[in-house]
């Protein structure tokens, strides 16, 4: 993903989200058609290319198309409460919320109500609705439009590396029938405190996601 940042930024985002598009295209109708397995795998291979692609890319077109910053946060969910806040508030907020979700999922039982368990994982994605924008119109804005596709390929990069570290390890906490519940508490657990560790950490940031010489957190 790091290298299609990198491309994005070379050739343009038009383009390489253009040509992410249509090659992924291609491979879902290679996938559809598949003779047999290796030819299912190897489509499956190019579309994940494809996808990497155009992840960056997206993101450096809405830095490109809209340059002010203003226009941009309007552009991005709930980053117009970083626009009118600061980045700090929005982000503290969400994990702080998500923080909450995961402790009230440690009730949690083998005959708790479905609906119940629904309810309570709200905050939690909700936590992430008011993190994850503004932590993108921060990175946004702290980049020149020319390298918003490498900045764009380091933050996606972060997230699916982090995701398939925490599937690997909370994954092992639940394995086994008779652990199940216990390793779900205790995933919850680690959750809620490296949340509770990046939201210290994001209160480190200037206010306005700015440093003292008016250039952007990078």
């Amino acid at each position: 993903m790091l290298p299609a940042g990198a491309l994005s930024d070379r050739i343009g985002a038009r383009q390489a989200h253009g040509g992410g598009l249509v090659l992924f295209a291609l491979a879902s109708a290679a996938c559809g058609l598949a003779p047999h397995l290796g030819v299912l795998v190897a489509a499956r291979l190019v579309q994940g290319a494809a996808a990497a692609l155009m992840m960056p890319a997206s993101l450096a077109l809405v830095r490109q198309g809209f340059p002010d910053q203003a226009k941009r946060a309007q552009a991005i969910a709930s980053a117009k409460l970083a626009a009118r806040f600061g980045p700090r508030v929005p982000m503290v907020t969400g994990q702080l919320v998500a923080t909450a979700g995961l402790l009230a999922l440690l009730g949690v039982g083998a005959h708790t109500n479905v609906w119940a368990v629904a309810a309570l994982m709200v905050p939690v994605g909700l936590g992430g609705a008011l993190t994850v924008p503004a932590l993108t119109a921060m990175l946004l804005d702290a980049v020149p439009a020319d390298r918003a596709g490498t900045a764009s390929a380091v933050l996606n990069t972060g997230r699916q590396v982090s995701g398939a570290i925490a599937v690997a390890v909370f994954g092992a906490l639940l394995a086994g029938a008779n652990t199940f519940l216990a390793g779900m508490r205790w995933s919850m657990l680690l959750a809620a405190a490296g949340l509770v560790l990046t939201a210290g950490a994001t209160l480190t940031l200037p206010r306005d996601g700015r440093r003292d010489d008016g250039v952007g957190v990078g």
